[in-house]
């Protein structure tokens, strides 16, 4: 059972373009099409994962993603419960929303196996997992061109079945020790307090500090250019809160007025009017595309155009905004 083929740990990757600069390999995210016969093996071993670490309560209730029965509006659902809260009391709210650098690439092996022993997941799951991990290749297939093949030295792979519930074994306890309030959907990571002292401030910083220390610890470093932190609702406290770079130089989290969550842009009041503008953007757009493209349209056909292209664009998450 321990021993995998070579050629399962083989994966051909396809760059996925996410946002910025498309002349920026960084701005892609590589996913792996590996061996359909691996995956049938691979689903296997993670329910028994996820059944374990379920029926043991081993799970942080922070962390949304890749859970049955929790999903991005419920936890954004959530968060905005607690805000309008605070709003209504005529309070403010800091949000520091974080950003790892490449997290399911940069897991190392060892420290993930070491955490898997720590949750009691059985031996043989802990061996197959390890021996998936170890000693891949990989080579980017891009309109019919392969690169040479490289060696993969960490990371679990996107695009498998078992990354998802490793990686959630691997991130799990950066929630320990957090005083403020703390959410995740896989990597996606916020921490927020209430503030109506400098108190506050401080308290929220060394959670902050917190996280900074855990990432070092468990070499899964922030993304510090990309962190923000945004205050909503009227408050006369402006502290700049910092995290420390990789080189040990202290830099300021940079302020936003707007920030996406989870695919909802939230603005400083809370009133997603930019938002509305975006996604009604969007789905106008493909609606003139589908106009220029289709001459002849029936409306049954139009119907499953719009079902499929432009209805997901205006419903997701429609129960936040």
């Amino acid at each position: 059972m321990n021993s995998i083929p070579e050629s399962w740990k083989t994966a051909n990757i396809t760059p996925l373009f996410k946002k910025g600069d498309k002349r920026d390999p960084s701005n892609y995210r590589p996913i792996s099409l590996t061996s359909v016969v691996c995956k049938v093996l691979e689903r296997l071993i993670r329910d028994h994962l996820m059944n374990h670490l379920k029926m043991n309560n081993l799970l942080s209730n922070k962390q949304y993603g890749f859970i049955p029965g929790r999903s991005v509006s419920l936890q954004v659902l959530t968060v905005m419960n607690d805000w309008t809260k605070t709003l209504d009391k005529g309070e403010s709210v800091d949000v520091i929303y974080l950003d790892f650098l490449k997290a399911f690439d940069s897991v190392p092996h060892r420290r993930l196996i070491h955490k898997l022993k720590s949750l009691g997941v059985h031996t043989q799951i802990i061996q197959w997992i390890e021996n998936f991990l170890t000693g891949r290749t990989q080579k980017v297939v891009y309109n019919g061109h392969n690169s040479a093949a490289e060696t993969v030295g960490s990371g679990i792979p996107q695009g498998t079945v078992i990354g998802p519930g490793s990686f959630l074994t691997f991130i799990d306890d950066i929630t320990d020790d957090i005083n403020s309030a703390i959410y995740l959907f896989a990597d996606d990571t916020k921490a927020y307090r209430s503030i109506n002292q400098f108190h506050d401030c401080n308290q929220l910083q060394s959670d902050i500090d917190k996280l900074d220390s855990w990432s070092r610890n468990w070499l899964l470093h922030f993304n510090q250019t990309k962190c923000k932190v945004m205050t909503i609702g009227k408050s006369d406290i402006r502290h700049d809160y910092h995290m420390s770079k990789q080189d040990g130089t202290v830099m300021n989290i940079e302020r936003s007025k707007s920030e996406r969550d989870l695919g909802v842009l939230v603005d400083e009041q809370l009133s997603f009017a930019e938002h509305i503008h975006k996604i009604s953007c969007k789905a106008n757009g493909i609606m003139a595309v589908i106009r220029r493209t289709y001459s002849n349209l029936d409306i049954s056909c139009f119907l499953l155009l719009y079902k499929a292209l432009v209805r997901p664009h205006l419903e997701y998450c429609a129960t936040v905004w």
